[in-house]
């Protein structure tokens, strides 16, 4: 059982609740085996937690969300945006849907959906901690389908493994005509990419 499969062999559901303070938000999130980093916050998204800018007013979105930790996070620092949370995986989607009302973040949604396929929205922001362990070609689609999907002032940012570095700074001066580093710690850097070469 990988936790990006679309669904999962959930077997009986063991809920887990994890409670964290983030950014002077305090956070109850319901967490289950068969998502990503069910028993805590990993330490990749709280590094991006802590560092990323979420716009005053706008559309957020957060990019493989798991069970809603971004997203939530985004929604109640920017009580005037709309947060969508999307994922390829049911128990994910419906677990970030749970905790969006739990902490309520009324202004967030969570959907189904393989990357960016299908989507004709433009954010402001997009959020991800990408699922490196399911291959560079999944990290990839990440970094390039968002390029499509940013507003002309919009940001992708996202975290990275430290020992993935080069070849993700690589894969985003690629697609991206700006690509700054704007956080993170020894294993984990965050960046900030914009101005997509890609044409809208």
């Amino acid at each position: 059982m990988v936790y990006y499969s679309v669904d999962p062999n959930y077997g009986s559901l063991r809920i887990n609740r994890i409670r964290a303070a983030v950014r002077g938000v305090s956070l109850e999130l319901i967490t289950a085996p068969g998502v990503f980093s069910p028993s805590g916050l990993d330490r990749g998204s709280l590094a991006l937690a802590e560092s990323m800018e979420v716009p005053s007013q706008g559309k957020v979105l957060d990019l493989g969300c798991g069970y809603g930790f971004l997203g939530v996070l985004a929604a109640l620092l920017s009580p005037k945006s709309t947060v969508t949370m999307i994922d390829s995986n049911k128990l994910a989607v419906k677990l970030a849907s749970i905790n969006a009302k739990l902490n309520g973040a009324t202004n967030a949604v969570a959907r189904q959906g393989d990357v960016l396929q299908g989507m004709d929205e433009s954010f402001d922001l997009i959020v991800t901690n990408p699922p490196y362990s399911a291959g560079s070609r999944v990290v990839e689609r990440f970094i390039v389908e968002s390029a499509v999907h940013l507003s002309n002032a919009g940001s992708l940012q996202l975290v990275v493994p430290s020992k993935m570095k080069r070849g993700i700074q690589r894969l985003l001066e690629d697609a991206y005509g700006s690509v700054e580093e704007i956080g993170g710690t020894g294993s984990y850097k965050v960046y900030k990419a914009m101005h997509p070469k890609t044409l809208h």
